[in-house]
C-alpha cells in the first residue's frame, strides 16, 4: 500500500493504492488468454476516476509512448510520434473507429493536411511546422503520407492501463495528474509513473501540455511498446 502525499494548500487530491494481483492455474500447453487477474481493494475517489476516463484512458499505453517518455509543448513534443497520436486522437475527436487500421500488406494513404493537422491541434498546442518536421508532408498534394502500423511494428495484447492516482491544480490553472501504469500481466500496479500536465478550457476542450516520467521499473517499463 502506498500513498501519494499532498495537502489542501497544494490543491492536491491523492489516492491510497491497495491492489490484489494473482495468477490462475493453467494446464501445460494451454494456449489461451493469460491467467493474471487484478482487483483494486481500495476504490479510487470518484473525481480521480473521472479524470482518468477523460484524460488518460483514451490515450492508454497501447501503440504510443505518451506516458512513458518526457516531452513538452515547449520543446516541440519530441519524442512523441505524430502518426501514433493522430490515430488515437482521431477516435477521441470524432468518436468513431480510426479508418486506417493495422495493415497486413503495407498500404499507404494520402491524408489531406487540414484533416491531419486539425486532429492533432485539437489536443496539442502544436504548429504546422512542428507537425511537418516529424512527418512526411507532400506539398504538391497538400497531404501527409500515412502508413498504418503493420505486423513488423504491431504490439502484443494485454497492455498496461493508466490510472490517475493524484491531481494537483497548478498556479497557471493547468492540472498535473499522477498517472500510474497498472500492468496485471507483470503483477505490478506501477510499471511506470509519470506526471501529465493538462490545460483545460471553459468550453470543455483540453490540451496535453507535458509529461515527465518519475518512476520506471527495470525490465518492465516500456517492454510493451514497439516504436514505428
Amino acid at each position: 500500500m502506498q500513498k501519494i502525499h499532498g495537502s489542501p494548500a497544494d490543491a492536491t487530491l491523492a489516492a491510497v493504492k491497495s491492489d490484489f494481483l494473482f495468477e490462475q492455474y493453467r494446464e501445460p500447453g494451454y494456449d489461451g488468454p493469460p491467467g493474471e487477474f487484478g482487483f483494486r481493494v481500495e476504490p479510487l475517489d470518484s473525481s480521480l476516476r473521472a479524470l482518468n476516463e477523460r484524460y488518460t484512458l483514451p490515450i492508454g499505453y497501447t501503440l504510443n509512448n505518451m506516458f512513458i517518455t518526457d516531452w513538452s509543448e515547449d520543446t516541440g513534443f519530441q519524442p512523441l510520434d505524430f502518426y501514433d497520436m493522430y490515430a488515437i486522437m482521431y477516435e477521441m475527436k470524432y468518436g468513431t473507429p480510426f479508418p486506417y487500421q493495422v495493415s497486413f500488406s503495407g498500404e499507404e494513404y494520402e491524408i489531406p493536411a487540414q484533416e491531419f493537422e486539425n486532429v492533432l491541434k485539437t489536443y496539442l498546442a502544436v504548429d504546422t511546422d512542428m507537425i511537418r518536421e516529424g512527418t512526411i508532408y507532400h506539398s504538391n498534394t497538400d497531404s501527409y503520407l500515412y502508413q498504418p502500423r503493420d505486423m513488423g511494428n504491431a504490439e502484443q495484447p494485454y497492455q498496461p492501463v493508466p490510472e490517475v492516482t493524484a491531481c494537483e491544480e497548478l498556479s497557471d490553472g493547468t492540472l498535473k495528474l499522477t498517472v500510474e501504469a497498472v500492468w496485471i500481466r507483470q503483477f505490478t500496479d506501477r510499471a511506470a509513473v509519470s506526471e501529465l500536465v493538462v490545460r483545460t478550457a471553459g468550453n470543455g476542450s483540453f490540451q496535453y501540455v507535458s509529461n515527465h516520467v518519475t518512476l520506471t521499473v527495470d525490465g518492465v517499463t516500456g517492454l510493451w511498446h514497439t516504436p514505428r
